[in-house]
């Protein structure tokens, strides 16, 4: 077992091109481990915040850094509990998340590395250890699910956050991959030609490139639609490019139903307002099993949240992306709440990312059914798309 000699602290540029921080921890065998912390858009009023990076860079080399100097890396809960008890608020304003997340990652990266063990290993080691009754065996990456087309690209126009892809469960990571690259290329040059106005064109393009790759809709691959319903709610409607008019809830919700008939996507992510509890409610009771209703923004990563999300079924899977979570043993705690609760997770990267790929590690040590990275065509993508990569050829030889 290591003991940390130091721990350093730095600014560096995330996929917005904004500044976020990079840190890394020297152990007294002289080891080195980095990280850095991607940050996410602030929807709601219980999701995590997040401090300047200048401001955490401060806290991590002046205020935390020498306080953790000479601790055991294999100390992650106690260390994870310090840094919650130092905060003392339930959205770590006072210290940030980006702040928290910086240290509880760069710990269980420095105790793997100090053992010899891969990450994802040690990290199903630590789960397993805290939840003793809740064992998860280690089997194979999660299938990926993979953004084709996104709100605001300069190609297209249209309301939904994220058109998705997901090729079937059956396949290796690796054959999900290479099919979802050559459907985003293919979709893309199709785009690029025919720029859709409305959703329904999209959902048209995403059929008409499925049957041009002789892929079978619901059999080969499924659609998953990020809605982000939150960016085009206004006082109390929905306000989209299929209809003319604003639409009250119960119309937007036939919508929606019209939606799942006609194109049966494998997953509907943010469909409704984060406020709208009830209408949650209804549309996760007239789903059918084959569809996951899932809460990203709804449930923001927050432990508090899922728990009342979950009293109240509002929805049957939830979306964990680590860095809004805060630490590794409360994203292990957001996990065993979620099987507690017969929720599926999927575990997915931050809105603007980094060259971390510690998500997939952790999404393979919590058996997750799917991760969801970005498009694999920027660098801070590729390098998650990669480390899966690695991490299954791993599996496949045991």
């Amino acid at each position: 077992m290591g003991k940390i000699a130091k721990i350093s602290s730095y600014e560096v540029i995330q996929s917005s091109g904004r500044s976020t921080i990079g840190a890394e921890m020297l152990l007294d065998d002289g080891k080195i481990v980095k990280t850095s912390v991607a940050s996410d858009e602030k929807i709601a009023p219980y999701q995590t915040q997040e401090l300047e990076a200048s401001k955490s860079v401060y806290y991590i080399n002046d205020l935390i850094g020498p306080k953790l100097k000479g601790v055991d890396t294999g100390k992650q809960a106690e260390v994870d509990a310090w840094l919650l008890a130092v905060d003392k608020t339930p959205t770590k304003e006072k210290l940030g998340v980006n702040t928290v997340w910086a240290i509880s990652s760069l710990l269980a990266k420095a105790q793997a590395k100090s053992t010899g063990v891969s990450l994802f290993r040690y990290l199903n080691s630590l789960y397993n250890k805290r939840y003793s009754v809740d064992q998860i065996p280690l089997e194979k990456p999660p299938t990926p699910i993979v953004p084709i087309l996104r709100r605001g690209s300069k190609i297209a126009s249209f309301d939904f956050k994220e058109f998705c892809l997901v090729p079937s469960s059956s396949l290796s990571f690796s054959k999900s991959t290479q099919l979802a690259i050559s459907f985003y290329h293919a979709v893309k040059k199709v785009i690029g030609e025919n720029h859709p106005g409305t959703n329904f064109d999209v959902f048209e393009i995403l059929l008409s490139t499925m049957s041009n790759l002789n892929l079978k809709l619901a059999i080969d691959v499924f659609i998953g639609l990020n809605f982000g319903a939150n960016n085009y709610y206004q006082s109390g409607t929905y306000e989209i490019k299929d209809k003319p008019q604003p639409l009250k809830t119960d119309i937007y919700l036939e919508y929606i139903s019209t939606l799942v008939k006609k194109y049966f996507p494998l997953f509907l992510i943010d469909p409704l307002s984060v406020d709208d509890l009830a209408s949650w409610r209804i549309l996760n009771s007239a789903l059918s099993k084959e569809t996951y209703l899932v809460g990203g923004d709804l449930v923001a990563s927050s432990a508090e949240r899922l728990k009342k999300v979950s009293e109240e079924k509002n929805c049957s899977s939830i979306l964990l992306k680590p860095a809004q979570v805060g630490t590794v043993t409360e994203f292990f705690d957001m996990v065993s709440s979620a099987n507690k609760n017969d929720l599926d997770y999927i575990v997915a990267s931050s809105d603007y990312e980094t060259g971390e790929a510690i998500t997939a590690d952790l999404a393979v040590s919590v058996a997750a059914d799917f991760v969801k990275f970005g498009t694999p065509v920027h660098e801070e993508e590729i390098a998650k798309y990669n480390r899966m990569l690695e991490i299954e050829r791993e599996l496949n030889k045991t």
